[in-house]
């Protein structure tokens, strides 16, 4: 009565050195951050977890530690407050308020691969919203893929100026 289908391409492909279905996994994750970060890089944002901050007149974050504990943090505020233009994000929310498109969806797949591999490097059971997130990640990565895979249009225009 059901047809079995066949995916585009299968999750887990088993190698020749037997590799479970967990390592298989974190590596999927591995693969769907890398396109996240070179969303990232390529729109001029870090690409190292951590903790960052950017001054009052600043363009770029600066990073300021892999982790910083809820005291560390409060001691940066104090320092160097949000009410003299300072702010402070972790990697996956820099992208968060980003005018491009391509950079929020990068943050989101950041920020869910996060909590996706904390799962799985604990071994804990997911949640509803790791499943949620898996479910959307499919998606984000394929169009994350793609346009990763399409020359910009600041980039065709530049390369016909040059052959001109």
């Amino acid at each position: 009565m059901f047809r079995r289908r066949t995916l585009v391409s299968p999750p887990f492909e088993p190698d020749s050195a037997g590799t479970s279905d967990h390592e298989a996994l974190l590596r999927l994750i591995n693969e769907v951050e890398r396109t996240a970060y070179d969303v990232y890089r390529r729109n001029g944002l870090p690409d190292r977890q951590g903790e960052y901050a950017r001054g009052p007149r600043a363009r770029k974050w600066t990073f300021v530690a892999a982790r910083l504990s809820a005291a560390e943090k409060w001691a940066l505020l104090e320092g160097q407050p949000l009410s003299a233009g300072w702010r402070y994000a972790n990697l996956e929310a820099l992208g968060l308020t980003s005018d491009k498109p391509e950079v929020r969806l990068a943050s989101g797949v950041l920020s869910a691969c996060r909590g996706l591999r904390r799962r799985a490097e604990t071994l804990q059971p997911p949640t509803f919203q790791d499943l949620a997130d898996a479910l959307r990640l499919g998606d984000t990565y394929r169009q994350l893929a793609s346009a990763a895979d399409k020359p910009s249009k600041a980039g065709a225009s530049r390369r016909a100026r040059t052959k001109a």
